[in-house]
């Protein structure tokens, strides 16, 4: 089967301190505004 990645988002980090905590939420990945 084909299977397709799924994405997490981190939507507005705009502190590195919160790449650690959106991380530790489960995101794989971050947006920045």
């Amino acid at each position: 089967a084909n299977k397709r990645p799924v994405w997490i988002m981190a939507h507005m980090v705009n502190a590195v301190a919160q790449i650690d905590e959106f991380v530790n939420l489960g995101a794989n990945s971050i947006e920045t505004d």
